[in-house]
């Protein structure tokens, strides 16, 4: 049987004002991330946006584990990490 993760928007943070930090930080090119970004955008209630982070807990029913993980959203890449530091930039 495939569980499919439960993905809960924590906290949206808006262009230019978070930046994706933690001990392991990982990039993705971003254009197969598009569909993810889109979805997060949805369940926070916000638009689509270039240099926005979100901070999200992700549950996994199989597992019974819930994880905190950060994901933000530039130009040609997504990154992903544990945290997120709040600031202008």
């Amino acid at each position: 049987m495939c569980y499919e993760p439960k993905v809960k928007v924590l906290k949206f943070y808006p262009y230019r004002k978070g930046f994706v930090r933690g001990n392991s930080v990982i990039q993705f090119p971003i254009e197969p991330m598009r569909n993810f970004q889109k979805m997060l955008a949805q369940i926070a209630g916000v638009d689509c946006d270039n240099h926005t982070c979100f901070l999200v807990e992700m549950e996994d029913a199989a597992i019974s584990d819930k994880k905190v993980v950060a994901f933000m959203f530039f130009d040609l890449v997504m990154y992903m990490g544990d945290r997120v530091e709040e600031k202008s930039w």
